[in-house]
C-alpha cells in the first residue's frame, strides 16, 4: 500500500483546482484567477470549504483566500461574510 492510499480513501477525489477570493469590507468575490492545488496549499488563506472561508474571513479580516472550483454557490457573485444584526425585539 502506497502512502497515497493511505492518505486518500479509496473513491475520495480531490479538487486540483482552486478559485482566488478576494475577500474586502466583508464581502467575498471571485478574483477570477485559478491556481493549482499545490501553489495555494500552504498558504494560510486556503480553504476546503465555503464555511472554512467564512471562518477565516471573520478570524483575519479582509485578505486573499483560496476555495476549490466547485466550493463556490453556483450562479453567486458575492458572499457576504458579515450578515448585519436583526433586532426581534425593542
Amino acid at each position: 500500500m502506497t502512502r497515497e492510499q493511505v492518505l486518500k480513501p479509496p473513491g475520495a477525489r480531490r479538487c486540483q483546482s482552486f478559485d482566488e477570493i478576494r475577500v474586502y469590507e466583508s464581502v467575498a468575490e471571485r478574483t477570477g484567477l485559478r491556481f493549482e492545488r499545490n501553489e495555494v496549499r500552504r498558504s494560510g488563506g486556503c480553504c476546503e470549504s465555503l464555511t472554512e472561508l467564512i471562518r477565516k474571513a471573520r478570524a483575519f479580516g479582509d485578505g486573499t483566500f483560496y476555495l476549490p472550483l466547485d466550493r463556490w454557490p453556483p450562479e453567486t457573485d458575492r458572499v457576504a461574510i458579515r450578515k448585519p444584526w436583526v433586532v426581534m425585539a425593542s
